[in-house]
């Protein structure tokens, strides 16, 4: 690899010498190369690897500048490409239905490169990405250099949730794979039922309001629980409360609300209505636009100064992720608009449960777990598990490799049914090896690979094909070997990151493999 030095021009006539060395080498003993330029490319250097400089100078007349150095520096891979983040979507997105990935490749390296292969997945579901048709950059990216592409394979965002997006370039060969991954989370939305009674205290996390304080204490204006107020006149004359996106909404769910128009500021008397409405509308467009479903006027509100409960039925809306707003308008007087006990059934489509699975630590123990969280649905959760009528609990312990069912039923009677997958632990390793002492090719592959296997001395060599959860796919033993080409079919199993290992008894290696078709 190569580095290029510039500097500013003596006041005077001279030469300029450059000298160079390992980090921390003596000056004198590196390699020194004069010039009369401000500008000097050293080449031949090793890659990836930290070097001293030295710049002196030389006048004419024959006095001698002050050295400067030493400069450190660090030279770059030759080869060194990978996904620096996603162009679409963001954060800040958002998204409904299908959508097309856009990926920034970026060439962290020093040389150009084209045709480079690149993948994703979501919720760690690998994409039906098809190279060369798909995933495929064919351009050329230059030295520190980034290009948007976008993945003809679409992913459908239909259902509100938490999306981890993972995208990852598969380059052969490639020196540094550390940076070839770029993972975002992504919230599209999130699931019901809406249950809000503000007895938090404080505004809820999900909602925005356009108000400084709004959330009142009980008896802050003859209010009898914890309500969102808001004081409306001539000086604040509207008030907007809007919720997140959340859904999947279903024939038969409905909105119910308490709402009161009280004087201000004490709150004791009830306001007939002037030109003064409560807009309750809801959004099924991100937010782009929102539809009234209901509103309060003087034509259908009733003086009180008690709350009064509204029902309305979402069945329209059935299918749909909706976000909620309440909108106070004011018309006249200076009173009070409190809401209170906001709430939107419905059953989210998954508890979306965290999970933490430990895997067994081989094929014939059964020291492996499966820990639930649901994170979604409204506690206390109830668990069954396939496994015996007594494993109740969110944990199930002392369970071998295998495939596992569990009911969850949550306080609404909302019900889902999830399989997990425990595999034996494929992750007791030194290190990754690279791709010059194992080399499995094709890679990326249809089905069919090939392991190319070099080692320093005869050995047995047991070898093993995980999937990316774990799951024991094949094994294999070699006797007294020293180099070996054995072949693999993986034609039945899905596209998706695997992972190849190879015990030699002394030392373990790990290779990845990608079946993209």
């Amino acid at each position: 690899t190569n580095v290029s030095f510039d500097w500013a021009a003596a006041d005077s006539s001279g030469t300029y010498t450059l000298e160079y060395g390992p980090l921390g080498f003596i000056l004198g003993t590196g390699v020194a190369t004069p010039t009369s330029e401000t500008e000097l490319t050293v080449n031949g250097l090793s890659e990836n690897t930290y070097y001293d400089a030295y710049l002196r100078y030389d006048c004419s007349n024959g006095d001698k500048a002050k050295t400067l150095g030493p400069i450190t520096f660090k030279t770059l891979f030759l080869v060194d490409v990978g996904i620096s983040g996603l162009a679409f979507p963001t954060v800040d997105d958002c998204v409904d239905g299908l959508e097309t990935i856009e990926v920034f490749i970026q060439n962290y390296g020093q040389s150009p490169q084209s045709l480079i292969p690149f993948f994703y997945a979501v919720n760690g579901v690998v994409a039906p990405v098809s190279p060369p048709v798909d995933g495929l950059y064919t351009g050329v990216v230059s030295n520190d250099s980034m290009e948007v592409i976008g993945f003809d394979a679409m992913y459908d965002f239909t259902q509100p949730g938490t999306y981890l997006i993972q995208a990852w370039t598969a380059f052969d060969p490639d020196s540094n794979v550390q940076n070839d991954t770029f993972s975002i989370e992504l919230v599209t939305g999130y699931p019901l039922p809406i249950q809000e009674d503000f007895e938090d205290g404080v505004l809820p996390e999900l909602w925005t309001s356009d108000e400084f304080n709004p959330i009142y204490a009980p008896g802050a204006h003859n209010n009898p629980t914890w309500v969102y107020g808001a004081n409306l006149y001539s000086f604040n004359n509207m008030t907007t409360f809007k919720g997140s996106r959340q859904g999947v909404l279903a024939a038969g769910d409905s909105l119910t609300f308490d709402y009161r128009y009280t004087d201000w500021p004490a709150g004791l008397d009830p306001i007939t209505l002037n030109g003064d409405s409560l807009v309750v509308e809801l959004s099924v467009d991100c937010g782009e636009t929102f539809i009234p479903i209901y509103v309060i006027t003087e034509d259908n509100h009733v003086p009180t100064a008690d709350f009064t409960n509204i029902g309305v039925d979402l069945s329209f809306f059935a299918g749909q992720s909706i976000i909620l707003q309440f909108r106070g308008v004011w018309g006249s007087q200076d009173y009070w608009l409190d809401l209170d006990n906001i709430n939107v059934s419905g059953c989210p489509v998954s508890f979306l449960s965290d999970v933490d699975i430990v895997p067994a630590s081989n094929a014939d123990t059964t020291d492996a777990s499966i820990t639930l969280t649901p994170t979604a649905g409204t506690a206390p959760f109830s668990f069954q598990w396939s496994t015996s009528i007594n494993d109740t609990q969110a944990t199930l312990a002392n369970i071998g490799p295998g495939i596992y069912t569990v009911t969850i039923t949550d306080a609404n009677d909302c019900m889902e049914v999830v399989q997990y997958q425990v595999g034996i632990d494929p992750t007791n390793v030194e290190e990754l090896i690279s791709f010059d002492q194992l080399k499995l090719v094709p890679n990326p592959t249809t089905g069919q690979v090939q392991l190319e296997l070099e080692l320093s001395n005869t050995a047995n060599v047991d070898i093993q094909i995980f999937d990316a959860v774990g799951r024991l796919l094949e094994q294999r033993s070699l006797q007294n070997v020293r180099s070996a080409r054995p072949e693999f079919d993986l034609d039945a199993e899905a596209p998706g990151m695997y992972f190849v290992r190879v015990a030699t008894g002394t030392q373990v290696r790990i290779g990845k493999l990608i079946i993209a078709r």
